[in-house]
């Protein structure tokens, strides 16, 4: 799905009127349909109190006003006083002559148990509001709010210094706007509205969706050696537990082989894995042996700065094959960047990437960094947080849509890199294991938040959860192809 910035929104909106053969009314009418059913299926029991601007999102809150009336439903209209009001708006402002329509200005008059309905300034908005909107945004602050496909003063594209309203849900239309991904903004959660509008090719900045079509269908006839053999280095004295929560999702991670190396304190790993111990029990000071086999290889768990001239050799000696680099591994990198092998996958949390790229100050600068850092080195870039963020070298961007706070624990980035280098090892093209393996840590963590609730889950909990992560993806796979390959467990899913 694009991410469409509000130049692209602008002509995706004229581009659905020409080829659909419609007016600008005709879009707002859908738009208000079907915001209806999206806010009455959430609120059942609701009333509601619509705040009304003079452009085209005040005229989406008039529809949408008059269509909740019509249904019945308590309902507050509200419309700022303009010298200026969009053709559509005014349109709208006609057939809801029947009904009162409130002057702004009488915010005092909202009724004290309604649920508000932002439908002020949408993504048309050129600069932030002025101090002037502070109080207003006040007023209704504490109380549940619902913004239509932005929250008012809320700029599309940019970091948002001056006021806007602080909203619970946001209802977009057509895709998520880039803003949403910020955490300085605030946006709990925003669902996408889906109008009909006609899409306009691929862009280079897509929000993941239908991941399960990345899946390939091993053959029947495959075994260990064709599934590929993953490596995994790390681990240091005091800090073992990421290499084995590392080796745990490798395990889950689908590929015939997982090998580990780390040093003579590595602890006991699941019997399933092939383990080598350094001659130095308390961080690695070899290069570990690369087998012929090899297909992808995992570096950094827990492997402590004292692995730093151990891991510069190893990468300077490393065959042609994927490579995933993630924390201590990124942070000896930091200091020597001209080492970072063309082609690498690395994993940085933000203040990881900051240590290579200097600090930022805001989400906006550190994604336009790690965008230029993509392209300047040939590298792949895992920026992770509440909405993980792929940089290609190519510059397309890939934003998550899966995960949850409930993953905020210390360990789960070293069970997405045990889970990425399994992918890789099977043979996945890095443009599609990348995206599949963030997507299924994520759907994971989702369904063991939806299991045992946010606040009991850690890292572990990502990794028990992974199998039916997997069973999910394949579940979609089975259903939405026309003509599926089906194993007899496949048939079994459904």
């Amino acid at each position: 799905m694009n991410i469409l910035n509000k130049e692209q929104l602008r002509a995706t909106d004229q581009h659905t009127i020409q080829v659909q053969g419609i007016r600008s009314w005709d879009l707002m009418e859908r738009a208000a349909r079907e915001l209806l059913k999206a806010i009455t299926r959430e609120f059942p029991h609701g009333e509601f109190s619509i705040l009304c601007g003079p452009g085209n999102n005040g005229g989406d809150g008039l529809a949408l006003g008059r269509m909740l009336k019509e249904k019945g439903i308590n309902t507050q209209v509200f419309l700022l006083e303009s010298p200026k009001y969009s053709e559509d708006n005014l349109e709208n402002q006609k057939l809801l002559e029947e009904f009162e329509v409130f002057n702004l200005e009488k915010l005092p008059e909202l009724w004290p148990d309604s649920i508000i309905i932002d439908a002020l300034y949408g993504f048309g908005l050129r600069t932030g509001l002025g101090i002037e909107w502070k109080a207003l945004f006040e007023k209704i602050e504490g109380r549940t709010c619902l913004a239509i496909d932005l929250p008012s003063g809320l700029l599309a594209d940019e970091l948002t210094t001056s006021p806007y309203v602080k909203a619970d849900i946001v209802y977009t239309f057509h895709c998520p706007k880039k803003a949403f991904f910020a955490p300085e903004h605030g946006i709990e959660s925003f669902e996408i509205i889906d109008i009909g509008l006609e899409k306009v090719g691929d862009g280079n900045y897509q929000y993941l969706a239908d991941v399960h079509l990345l899946l390939n269908q091993p053959s029947r006839f495959a075994h260990k050696g064709t599934l590929g053999q993953a490596l995994l280095v790390g681990g240091s004295k005091g800090m073992t537990g990421a290499i084995d929560l590392a080796t745990k999702a490798a395990l889950r991670g689908g590929c015939g082989i997982v090998k580990v190396y780390g040093p003579g304190c590595t602890p006991d790993l699941p019997s399933e894995a092939l383990v080598q111990r350094d001659i130095n029990l308390e961080y690695i000071k070899q290069t570990p042996t690369i087998d012929a086999k090899t297909t992808a290889i995992g570096i950094g768990m827990g492997m402590s700065h004292n692995g730093q001239e151990a891991l510069l050799e190893f990468l300077s000696v490393l065959p042609p094959i994927p490579l995933v680099l993630d924390a201590d591994a990124l942070n000896i990198l930091a200091k020597h960047p001209e080492k970072i092998p063309t082609g690498a996958i690395l994993t940085p949390h933000p203040k990881e990437l900051d240590r290579i790229v200097g600090t930022s100050k805001s989400s906006f600068e550190r994604w336009e960094k790690a965008e230029k850092l993509a392209k300047k080195k040939g590298i792949y870039l895992i920026v992770k947080g509440a909405n993980t963020h792929i940089f290609f070298p190519d510059g397309k961007i890939l934003v998550n849509s899966s995960g949850n706070y409930g993953m905020a624990k210390g360990g789960s980035g070293d069970i997405l890199t045990g889970l990425l280098t399994a992918i890789l090892a099977q043979g996945y093209p890095i443009e599609k294991a990348l995206p599949l393996g963030v997507y299924l840590h994520g759907l994971a963590g989702d369904i063991a938040a939806e299991t045992l609730g946010h606040d009991a889950m850690n890292a572990g909990d990502i990794l028990t959860f992974l199998p039916d992560a997997w069973k999910l993806l394949r579940r979609r796979a089975c259903t939405t192809s026309k003509y599926p390959r089906r194993s007899t467990e496949q048939r079994e899913l459904l």
